[in-house]
């Protein structure tokens, strides 16, 4: 028998209530990502009624348009099932998100539903994958725990304040292990530090691309006088001071309160306390500068990153001690 199109009343139904989500995708590999495909007949060709029609994908509509669904190992029964499942599970998601709907004046909107759902899945992957690799590697490179803080910088506007909390956490403690490691390893091995000197450098020049073209940058290094130590306007003027901590032989800071003080979807200020621990060796000689900055942070939102746009810097208190 001829392939009958369905009427366009028919797909919408079917897209509408599956939200074009693959049936097959959905049943075979757990996978609720919306796809790009077609409306396929489970069964006869000639029946366009509703329960005989299916959104797959383009993969597995061209699979199972091609020739037999014998052959390809698929049959009626199989797709009418993970037809059933799908639309079982999009109900469900519908029915969780009611109470969201009601809510949404007392909360922001967008806690639930498949689009969210679809956006949280690749943050939880990804930090599957970095508890893996930090459990593999304690020193784990610098560049692959800023970006997991660049993949998970939207947790905040899709899971609830404790487990955005938690991803924060796991990047702040990613780092300080890495710190220890490499403050370690310079004690264990003095012989080695020109070549911490030039990982230094490499992250450094790292560190200056968290910053955005036209970043402002200004230092109060006393507290009394209103008028800036430095007062910097780019990147490229930046490069200096940049370059001037390569001079220390360890850098360690902790990171105390910080808080937000507004924050939309591309632009964050807020305030930061620290304590700096900064160490040079010199004919044998060790001694600690410690400090503990204040830092007013303004960060903006480009490409998908988020970059540090200003920075107001106010060191509270300055001490320089001898080590042994």
């Amino acid at each position: 028998m001829p392939r009958k199109p369905f009427p366009d009343s028919v797909e919408t139904a079917v897209l509408v209530k599956c939200k074009r989500r693959c049936a097959l995708c959905f049943g075979l590999d757990n996978d609720s990502a919306e796809k790009r495909g077609q409306i396929a007949h489970i069964e006869a060709p000639e029946d366009i009624d509703e329960k005989n029609a299916a959104f797959l994908g383009t993969r597995h509509h061209d699979l199972c348009d091609s020739t037999s669904w014998q052959t390809k190992g698929y049959t009626p029964a199989e797709l009418r099932s993970h037809q059933e499942t799908l639309l079982a599970f999009v109900r469900a998601i519908k029915e969780e998100t009611k109470p969201e709907m009601a809510s949404r004046q007392e909360r922001p909107a967008g806690r639930g539903g498949l689009d969210v759902y679809d956006r949280r899945v690749p943050i939880y992957r990804t930090t599957r994958q970095f508890i893996r690799d930090v459990a593999e590697n304690l020193r784990l490179d610098l560049k692959v725990t800023l970006q997991f803080a660049t993949d998970t910088d939207e947790a905040l506007f899709l899971f609830d304040d404790d487990l955005a909390e938690y991803l924060e956490t796991l990047f702040k403690k990613a780092l300080r292990l890495r710190t220890l490691g490499l403050m370690q390893r310079i004690l264990d091995h003095p012989e080695e530090a020109q070549n911490f000197q030039a990982l230094a450098q490499e992250e450094t020049a790292l560190a200056m691309s968290l910053l955005t073209p036209d970043t402002h940058f200004v230092v109060f290094m006393n507290a009394k006088d209103p008028m800036p130590s430095q007062d910097l306007h780019s990147r490229e003027a930046l490069a200096p001071v940049f370059a001037d901590l390569n001079k220390y032989n360890a850098t360690t800071h902790f990171v105390g309160q910080s808080t937000i003080f507004t924050l939309t979807s591309d632009r964050v200020n807020g305030e930061v306390y620290c304590l700096a621990h900064q160490i040079t060796v010199d004919g044998g000689k060790r001694r600690l500068m410690l400090a503990s900055p204040r830092y007013l942070d303004t960060f903006v939102k480009l490409d998908g990153a988020w970059l540090f746009s200003e920075r107001l810097l106010n060191p509270d208190w300055l001490e320089q001690r001898a080590l042994s």
